[in-house]
C-alpha cells in the first residue's frame, strides 16, 4: 500500500498534480474527479464505515460527488441538498438579501464541518526559484552554489500551502500475481487471484478503520477522539500506463470524518501515516505465492494464491523488543515511545559480596 496527500484547490480543480496509481494517463487540464471516473475503468464504489452516515454505502461514485466531497468538503450529494433547501426556503416576494441568506444557509448545511481553508496562490515554482537565484547572482557577483540552489528549492517548495482534501491509498499485489490473474488460462486461478486481492485490500482497510480513524478536538486539537469510520471511494483499475496487466485499487480517503461526539472534523492523519507499513504486512505486497497442489473441482472454493491476511503482532513492553522484527533487527521497545525507558543507573557486573 502506498499513500499520498490529496490537496484541495479552488472549486473542483483540486489535485491537478496528483495521480492515483499506474493506469489511465491524466489528460491536460483534467482534474482528479474526472481522472478517477475516467471512461474505460469500472465505476467506483463508496466504502468505509463512514459511508452509511452519508447514505452512500454500496453506491456508485459519480464525478459530481467527487467534486463535492474532495473539492469543497461538502456532502457528496450537496448539489441536490442545496437545491432542495432553497426550494423549501423560497417564498413569493422574497428579497434578494433573503435569497442570498437562504443560499448561504443551504451551503452551510451541506458542508461537512468547516470549509476547506483557501490560500492565495503563488507564482509557478520554477519562476520563483529563478527569481531568487538571479538575486543571489546579482548580490554576490557569482553563480549560486549547489547548496544555495538546494536551499532555495526547499524554501520555495514549502511556501505554497493547500488544504488537504484526503489521502490516496493504492493497493496492488506483486507483479507476478497480477500477471497470473490476467494471463492464466485457468478461470479458477484468475478468480482466486482476484478474490485474494479483494480479501487483502479489505483486511488492510479494516486495520486502518480500527487504528487510524481519529480526529482532534479542543483548543489546538489537544484531545484525540475516535471517528465513526472513514469515508472512501474505491476504484478497480486493471492496467498500467504502458498497457501492462496491473490489477490495483486506488482508494480515495476523505479528510472529513465524524467524531464520536457527532461533529464533523478533519481526519488526524498521523495514525494513517504511521500505519502505512502495517497494511503492507497484511496486503500481499511482497513474497512469492504458493503453488496450488492440484486444480479444485468447479464446486470447490478457489485456492488462495498467497497467505491469509494476518494482523501484525502487538508491541510487547515486557519482552522489551518489537516481536514482528527478526532477531538481528530487533530494537528496544522503549525507543518506539510506547514503553518507559530502562533505568539509566549503573549495572552490577559482579555478585554482591557476602555480608560481614
Amino acid at each position: 500500500m502506498t499513500i499520498h496527500k490529496l490537496t484541495a484547490g479552488d472549486g473542483y480543480t483540486y489535485l491537478t498534480r496528483q495521480v492515483a496509481g499506474g493506469d489511465v494517463p491524466r489528460e491536460p487540464g483534467q482534474d482528479a474527479a474526472g481522472y478517477y471516473t475516467a471512461t474505460g475503468n469500472p465505476p467506483g464504489m463508496w466504502i468505509g464505515r463512514g459511508a452509511p452516515l452519508l447514505g452512500l454505502a454500496g453506491q456508485q461514485v459519480s464525478e459530481e460527488q467527487m467534486r463535492a466531497l474532495f473539492g469543497h468538503g461538502q456532502h457528496p450529494n450537496a448539489d441536490a441538498m442545496i437545491q432542495a433547501q432553497l426550494a423549501a426556503a423560497a417564498r413569493p416576494g422574497m428579497s434578494a438579501a433573503g435569497l442570498a441568506r437562504a443560499g448561504r444557509e443551504a451551503i452551510r448545511a451541506a458542508t461537512l464541518g468547516r470549509p476547506f481553508p483557501s490560500y492565495e496562490p503563488l507564482e509557478k515554482f520554477d519562476v520563483r526559484v529563478r527569481r531568487r537565484l538571479a538575486i543571489i547572482a546579482e548580490e554576490t557577483g557569482r553563480d549560486p552554489t549547489e547548496a544555495e540552489i538546494k536551499k532555495v528549492h526547499r524554501q520555495e517548495a514549502r511556501r505554497q500551502r493547500a488544504a488537504v482534501a484526503g489521502f490516496d491509498a493504492v493497493f496492488a499485489p506483486v507483479k507476478s500475481a497480477a500477471l497470473l490473474w490476467a494471463l492464466d488460462e485457468r478461470g479458477w486461478v484468475r478468480a482466486a487471484g482476484r478474490q485474494a486481492h479483494e480479501d487483502a485490500k479489505n483486511a488492510a482497510l479494516e486495520l486502518l478503520e480500527d487504528h487510524a480513524a481519529f480526529t482532534r478536538a479542543g483548543t489546538g486539537g489537544i484531545a484525540q477522539i475516535r471517528a465513526r469510520g472513514l469515508i472512501a471511494a474505491a476504484f478497480d483499475h486493471y492496467d498500467s500506463r504502458d498497457g501492462d496487466p496491473n490489477l490495483h485499487t486506488p482508494v480515495a480517503i476523505s479528510s472529513k470524518v465524524r467524531g464520536a461526539d457527532g461533529r464533523w472534523r478533519a481526519l488526524d492523519a498521523r495514525g494513517l501515516y504511521r500505519l502505512t507499513l502495517s497494511p503492507n504486512a497484511i496486503f500481499p505486497g511482497s513474497g512469492a505465492a504458493p503453488r496450488p497442489a492440484r486444480s479444485p473441482s468447479p464446486a470447490a472454493a478457489p485456492a488462495r494464491l498467497w497467505p491469509r491476511p494476518v494482523r501484525p503482532a502487538r508491541l510487547s513492553c515486557q519482552a522489551g523488543q518489537v516481536p514482528t522484527r527478526p532477531a538481528h533487527l530487533a530494537r528496544p521497545a522503549w525507543r518506539s515511545g510506547r514503553c518507559a525507558p530502562p533505568s539509566s543507573g549503573p549495572r552490577r557486573t559482579s555478585p554482591r559480596p557476602p555480608a560481614g
